[in-house]
């Protein structure tokens, strides 16, 4: 018939509507006490589907931005939504301030941390771009444990740490390894830096199963 919106135990939806606008454009669902249907013009929507947002607004000249958000005071409004520019779509995680804190380049599959476009940076180390003041990252771990980097080329035996960078808490004193062809290369202690993997008994120790050291040209 005429209906357009319609409400079930699980869903709520509206039916075969090219565009939907209420007051501001704001769809607000409140204790629903139920999955909070599916925008979308299908009945019922495609199975598994909860919440389904569409946006027809963005060209290839206009970018458009949709989101969801979760609101409390005190506290910080969060919103998960979708930003249009061009051809390419963002997912991006932002604040009150429409800040946005992570961004996930769905086309090029990169990753932002207060870095709206990955994509600027070097395309060998765009994957995960983190921007700020003092930019950081923590590897946290336990006096018993360690942390590692590892660089791999495949997925089992030494392929998964072809090459690695290792802090162990485990030691006394604790140490940073460094590694290459799945094997120990260097090491740093409070007492040295050992080139091999031993323990050193000077400032500078190399000990491999060749002897000597050679500086200059190659």
């Amino acid at each position: 018939g005429s209906r357009k919106f319609y409400v079930n135990a699980t869903n709520a939806y509206f039916q075969n509507l090219s565009r939907v606008q209420i007051d501001t454009g704001t769809f607000l669902v409140q204790n629903a006490g139920a999955n909070v249907g599916a925008f979308h013009s299908t009945n019922p929507p495609p199975t598994g589907e909860i919440v389904h947002i569409r946006d027809d607004e963005a060209t290839t000249s206009q970018a458009s931005y949709g989101a969801i958000k979760w609101s409390s005071s005190p506290g910080q409004d969060v919103y998960i939504g979708k930003r249009t520019t061009g051809t390419k779509g963002f997912m991006g995680l932002r604040n009150s301030s429409q800040q946005e804190i992570v961004t996930v380049d769905m086309l090029d599959r990169l990753v932002g941390i207060n870095e709206s476009d990955p994509t600027q940076y070097h395309a060998n180390a765009d994957d995960l771009v983190i921007t700020g003041t003092r930019p950081g990252i923590t590897l946290m771990c336990s006096a018993t444990d360690r942390g590692t980097i590892h660089f791999a080329d495949g997925t089992s035996g030494g392929a998964e740490s072809a090459g690695f960078i290792v802090y162990r808490h485990t030691e006394n004193p604790n140490d940073m390894l460094f590694g290459t062809e799945d094997a120990v290369r260097m090491r740093i202690q409070s007492s040295g830096v050992t080139v091999g993997n031993f323990t050193a008994n000077a400032l500078l120790h190399i000990g491999t199963s060749a002897t000597g050291v050679t500086v200059g040209n190659a």
